[in-house]
């Protein structure tokens, strides 16, 4: 993704593309399967008992310019999602 004058500018595939460094920003975000561990959590059960429970989530980028544009850090919220949705199911 390219940002120019802190403005969205394109978002392209695996191609060679040309900026100019002090008017143009360069984000690169990766489009793969990515793994994220959530940090353990104490939850308790509907009968009351304390259960402690840890999480790895799998997850891929499927719109890049939301995840940069829409979201400060789309790792930490989504890190941050996954942990609230853990403790909370329902």
């Amino acid at each position: 993704m390219v940002f120019a004058s802190a403005a969205f500018c394109l978002s392209q595939g695996p191609r060679l593309i040309f900026i100019s460094r002090p008017i143009d920003r360069f984000v690169r975000v990766s489009l793969r399967l990515e793994t994220l561990e959530v940090p353990a959590q104490d939850i308790v059960t509907r009968d009351n008992v304390t259960v402690k429970v840890n999480a790895v989530v799998f997850f891929r980028v499927i719109e890049p310019q939301k995840a940069v544009l829409e979201v400060s850090n789309f790792l930490y919220k989504t890190s941050a999602n996954c942990a609230t949705t853990l403790v909370d199911p329902w």
